[in-house]
This record gives structure tokens, C-alpha cells and sequence, in this order.
């Protein structure tokens, strides 16, 4: 008996579960589909390397997958309270009729065992059919090629989704029972006719709490533009305080200000049904001001993280030729002797040199002792040139030096012309945009070092971008050249081992780790004569993991935020339509015409929907120009293509909430407000 009521409450109140059977549905498929990206590298050609890689990222959906069923489990909560307080009336109408409250819990744990059992079963299709097309997307990220194309199912990711959302349903199932053992019958019945009551009543304070939450989001802006994202300091945490709290003041202000402003426009105000939309809408966002403030900062991290999380990445990934130019970097630096001499060090064990390497040159960086950046520091304070990229603890870094003959067989080595310096120039090599601007400033301008009694005065060169050793972005901040004469007497800082294979790629980085492991021996008792080993192999291979592991983490949180802000939006407006059922009968009563109650909700929705997304999106301007300010000292950011992938899934997943919101609240008022 109870099922078959259940299941014709479902059927009856079709429309009311649409919201809360697509958000299901679309969580589940979510779940399902980054928890199944192990089983994708059946079709994928992976190296032992690569394969790794694939294993710490699916590792850290595993975990970001934890955090992402608490922010569902929270949504459908959120959601079934909706549906709850939807149904009131109807509640009330069995306790009237001698239902005692166990039975109506029964029914009511029916019902979300049929909703989310169907929804689980529609999110579980199409998860499984969305994760095959996400091998492609993987091939894409990790620069490998797909084998034959074949179907995958992962078993362990469908009884993960099934145990997580299985234990979300109980939670929601003894949620209810809670709920409707605390209502009472008079409560229930009068439900619809509770009203909300303005927060602020005076317009003066409307407008004080409008001006100090546009003061702090001003205050805000400055604060993190200046900042520039270089350094977590007490500058940038005031900015995201001063951000939060901006925020949270414009939409308590709104709940008055809006209403009270429209009134003085009383052309606006008379129109239509503008009096009946501003006051609806006024009394929601005096309701929800906090839940819109949260909406507003999740839209703005799902913004961000489209527009600069993905084009961050691509940034990192797709710098591996510049930056690293040699198939194979030695660095030893920490040695109680200083560092190590590789080259004589490797012909000491009898490594096979001309067999591996096709070309390969030795350099050395040298300490200068008392020299640090200072004088570039107290330039910048007076240049038109940005020093943020400058900090005290900056100026006191020691110069490193390269010899005018170790640098021009580096330059030799990647088959470019060599330079030439006087014997009182020096030049620089850096590739990381401020201190580049600055340097160049600093050499135009004809300012010098004093180094070991030598006035050195700037060479008229370009400023040097050539990596002196392989790095994954733009990491050179600037090294002094100069000539081989200046550096006698300095202390050696650092040596780099620069070679070319004469294998390709894995092959030729294979036979060398082989052989050094024959030489040297493996294990940490193993000493070898650099501490530490940068491969063009290893960073094209980790770059291609650390773009797939951030790129799934962008989309996976970017896309549950999305759902989550869109679906408590629809609810709340959905139990706006519910809750003045009254109010729309009566305007049909005064024989108001239906295309215009509808042409009023839509505004109404349309408004609520788009409140916090205009102010996300302001927010968002000033935050993708400091990433991308941030970012272009690494490499050239591109955000184009990811603002208009961000605005496609907004319009696809936000547009199509608002879409169903408004339908499922005409249907509403439509079907019982005559």
C-alpha cells in the first residue's frame, strides 16, 4: 500500500522533482565518470613512467572525489528539504485524515528510495557512456596516442558510486523521518500564508551598507592587483576578507535598497507587474542574502577555474621545448667541497660518453660573494618599471655568474651564434617577465656592477633568454655573463652538466639511467656526482601528468560548484512559486492576463538567476587579470578559449537550471492558480 502511494505521489508531482532528479543524475554521472579514469588506460599507449603518472592522478580524484560527496550530500539535502516543505499541505492533509506520523515517514522513504533509485540508474547510463569519451581527453593531456578504441566499464568506480550515493539516500531517508516527527499540524496547514519581513527598514542604512560593501570591494580589487599573486601575504588574505565581506554587505543591502530605489521611479515602478516582481524578488534575497553571497563566491571559483586553471596549465605544459632546450641537465649544487665536477667525475667511472651523448658541455655558476641584487632593487624604486616581483629578501640574493666561454657553448650546443663581450661588459640572461623588464631598464640606462675590483659597464646585447638548464616554465631570474678574467677568485656555486642523446626521447634517457645505475648503483647509499637530474623526457612526461591531474581537478570541482549553485538557485525559486500560490491566484482573480504573470515570473527568475552571476563575473575580471598578469612571467596566457568554454557550460548547465525552473514554476502556478 505504502509503495503504491509513493509511487503515485512521484507520478503526481512529476514536475516538482525535476530539479532534484537532474541534480541526482548529474552528480552520480559525475562520480562515476572521474572515478573511472583508471580503466581508461587499457586504450591508452602509456609508458611505465606515464602509467604512473595516471596512478597519483586517479589517486587524487579518489580523495577530491571524498570532499565532492560531501558537497552533493549537503545539495540533495538541501534539495529534499525543498520537497519537503513543497509538500506541506499535503502532510498536513494526512495528519487530518488520522495518518500518524510513522507512516507518513514510511511513504516518504519510498519515495526517495523510487526518485534516487531512478536517478541512479540515469546518472550510472550516463556516466558510462560520457566516460568512454573521456580516453580521448586523457590522450589529449598526456600527450600519449589512443590504441584501437574499445569499450571500458570500471566495476570498482560503479560500486563507489553506488556505496557513496547509497549512503547519501539513508542519510536523506532518516533526515525526513526527523523532519516530519518535529512539524506540527497547524504549521503545516498554514504553511503558504508565513511572509518574510524586511531585515533593514530604513533606506538611509540601505544605502550605508550599499557604500561600505562597494568600499570594501574596492579595497578588495586594489588590494589583490597590487599583490599580484607573487606572495601569500597579509595584503592578499585582506583582500579575499575584504572580498567575502563586500560581498555579503551588497546583498543585505540589496534586500532594501532595490525596492526603495525602484519606488522613486514610479514610471518603472507602475509598469506591469514590476510591483509584484520587486517585491517578490526583494523578499527572496532579504531570505537568501547569505546562500547568494556563497553562490556568488563558488560561481566566482568556478569562473576562475575555467577561465585560469585550464589556461594556467596549458601555460606549464606547453613550455617544456623552450625551457627545456637539452635532452639532459646534471645539476649538483649541496657538497661540503662545493660542487662536484660531473664531467671528470662520470670519465672517473668509465662512462661511455660518445655513445650516449651525441654533444654535451660542462658550465659552472660562481658566487659573488658580498655583490646581491641591491643596486637593481633601490633602480626599481625609482623606475617606471613594477618592482612587486622585488621583495626585501630579494635584494640580498647573491648574483650568480657564468663565464662569457661556458655560456657561448651552450649557445653552441643548441646550434646558435655565439656573443662577445669587452673586457669591462657584462650581459645577463633571464626569461621571467618583470625581472626582464627590469634588467633591460637597468642595462639601457648604463648601470653597472663592481665585481672583484671590476667596473663592468653593460654590453649592447639583447638581454640573454637562453635556459642555462632545463626547467618546466620561465624559472631564469637573472645571471650575469661576463668575462671569463671577472671570475677568478669566485667561489663556485653551482655546475651543470648540458647533453644531447644520441637515442630519442625514452630510449636514449633509458640507456643513460641504465648505465649510470651499473656505474654508481641504485638505492639511496648510491653517491653520484649531481643531486639532482632534469630530463627533456621527464618534464614533457610530467607536464603532461600535472596537466591531466589539475585539468580533471578544474573540471570535476568546476562543474559540481556549477550544479551546486545552479540547483539550490532553482530550488529556492521553485519554493518562491510554491510559496505564493495565493498571490498569483489573486492576481488571475483581478483578471490579469496570463502572459504576463508569465512574462513577471520570468523576469523574477531571470533576475534571481542572474544577481550573483553578474556580480561573480565582476569579481571574475579583476581575478582573471591578476592570474593572467601572474602567469605572463612564465609564458603567454591565452584565456580566450577557456572564458568561452566557461560561458558554453554556463549557458548548458546554468541556463538549462533556469530553463527548468522557470517551466516547473509556470507549471506550478499555472496548474493551481486558478
Amino acid at each position: 500500500m505504502f509503495y503504491k502511494l509513493a509511487l503515485k505521489n512521484v507520478k503526481k508531482s512529476l514536475s516538482d522533482y525535476v530539479i532534484y532528479f537532474m541534480t541526482l543524475s548529474f552528480g552520480v554521472c559525475l562520480f562515476y565518470v572521474f572515478n573511472a579514469v583508471e580503466n581508461q588506460q587499457t586504450m591508452l599507449l602509456l609508458s611505465e613512467q606515464q602509467h604512473a603518472l595516471l596512478q597519483t592522478g586517479t589517486a587524487m580524484l579518489g580523495y577530491l572525489s571524498v570532499f565532492i560527496s560531501f558537497v552533493l550530500a549537503g545539495l540533495i539535502l538541501y534539495a529534499n528539504n525543498f520537497l519537503i516543505k513543497r509538500r506541506k499541505r499535503e502532510l498536513g492533509l494526512y495528519m487530518t485524515l488520522g495518518m500518524d506520523r510513522g507512516k507518513i515517514s514510511r511513504i516518504l522513504t519510498a519515495e526517495t528510495f523510487l526518485i534516487g533509485l531512478a536517478s541512479l540508474g540515469t546518472g550510472l547510463l550516463a556516466g558510462i557512456a560520457a566516460s568512454q569519451g573521456m580516453s580521448i581527453l586523457t590522450a589529449k593531456l598526456m600527450n600519449v596516442p589512443l590504441k584501437m578504441f574499445a569499450f571500458t566499464f570500471s566495476k570498482d568506480s560503479l560500486l563507489k558510486t553506488v556505496l557513496y550515493f547509497g549512503v547519501i539516500f539513508l542519510i536523506v531517508m532518516l533526515f525526513n523521518i526527523r523532519t516530519v516527527s518535529k512539524y506540527a499540524l497547524i504549521d503545516l496547514i498554514h504553511s503558504e500564508r508565513q511572509n518574510e519581513t524586511l531585515r533593514i527598514k530604513r533606506l538611509w542604512v540601505c544605502v550605508v551598507i550599499f557604500l561600505l560593501s562597494v568600499a570594501c570591494l574596492g579595497t578588495a580589487y586594489y588590494l589583490i592587483i597590487d599583490n599580484g599573486l607573487f606572495m601569500l601575504d597579509n595584503e592578499f588574505f585582506a583582500s579575499l576578507i575584504l572580498g567575502s565581506i563586500g560581498t555579503v554587505l551588497f546583498f543585505l543591502s540589496l534586500s532594501g535598497f532595490l525596492l526603495r530605489i525602484a519606488k522613486g521611479s514610479k514610471r518603472l515602478y507602475y509598469k506591469g507587474l514590476n510591483m509584484f516582481v520587486l517585491r517578490q524578488l526583494n523578499s527572496k534575497i532579504n531570505t537568501n542574502f547569505l546562500s547568494m553571497s556563497i553562490i556568488c563566491i563558488m560561481l566566482l571559483i568556478t569562473i576562475g577555474t575555467f577561465s585560469c586553471g585550464l589556461g594556467a596549465v596549458d601555460v606549464m605544459a606547453d613550455q617544456t621545448d623552450t625551457y627545456a632546450p637539452y635532452d639532459l641537465t646534471l645539476r649538483s649544487q649541496s657538497s661540503k667541497n662545493g660542487p662536484q665536477d660531473i664531467e671528470a667525475d662520470l670519465k672517473a667511472h668509465g662512462f661511455h660518453f660518445a655513445e650516449q651523448f651525441s654533444a654535451y658541455t660542462q658550465v659552472w655558476l660562481y658566487n659573488t660573494g658580498d655583490l646581491n641584487w641591491a643596486p637593481l632593487y633601490d633602480f626599481a624604486r625609482n623606475s617606471s618599471v613594477s618592482d612587486t616581483f622585488l621583495t626585501d629578501e630579494d635584494a640580498t640574493h647573491t648574483i650568480p655568474l657564468i663565464r662569457l666561454s661556458d655560456y657561448n657553448r651552450l649557445l653552441s650546443l643548441l646550434g646558435q651564434a655565439p656573443i662577445s663581450l669587452a673586457a669591462d661588459e657584462y650581459a645577463a640572461v633571464c626569461n621571467v617577465k618583470d625581472m626582464r623588464e627590469l634588467l633591460e631598464l637597468y642595462m639601457q640606462q648604463g648601470q653597472g656592477f663592481t665585481i672583484n675590483g671590476t667596473v663592468l659597464r653593460p654590453a649592447k646585447l639583447e638581454l640573454q633568454t637562453t635556459p642555462l638548464q632545463n626547467t618546466t616554465i620561465a624559472m631564469e631570474t637573472g645571471t650575469l655573463i661576463v668575462p671569463d678574467a671577472v671570475t677568478e677568485g669566485c667561489e663556485l656555486m653551482i655546475s651543470l652538466l648540458n647533453a644531447n642523446f644520441t637515442r630519442p626521447g625514452e630510449e636514449g634517457d633509458t640507456a643513460f639511467r641504465q648505465e649510470i645505475s651499473a656505474l654508481y648503483g641504485e638505492g639511496e647509499d648510491a653517491v653520484r656526482p649531481y643531486t639532482s637530474i632534469f630530463s627533456h623526457y621527464d618534464l614533457y612526461m610530467e607536464s603532461g601528468g600535472t596537466k591531466l591531474m589539475i585539468s580533471y581537478f578544474v573540471i570535476y570541482v568546476g562543474v559540481v560548484f556549477l550544479i551546486t549553485c545552479a540547483a539550490i538557485l532553482a530550488l529556492q525559486q521553485l519554493s518562491e512559486s510554491s510559496d505564493n500560490l495565493e498571490r498569483y491566484r489573486l492576481l488571475r482573480r483581478l483578471g490579469t492576463p496570463g502572459k504576463l504573470i508569465d512574462r513577471a515570473l520570468f523576469t523574477q527568475i531571470l533576475a534571481y538567476f542572474m544577481l550573483p552571476l553578474g556580480l561573480a563575473i565582476i569579481h571574475s575580471v579583476v581575478g582573471v587579470y591578476v592570474v593572467n598578469n601572474a602567469i605572463a612571467q612564465f609564458g603567454n596566457l591565452n584565456a580566450l578559449p577557456n572564458i568561452l568554454m566557461a560561458a558554453i557550460l554556463f549557458l548548458v548547465i546554468y541556463g538549462g537550471y533556469f530553463l527548468a525552473t522557470f517551466l516547473g514554476s509556470r507549471k506550478m502556478i499555472h496548474s493551481r492558480g486558478n
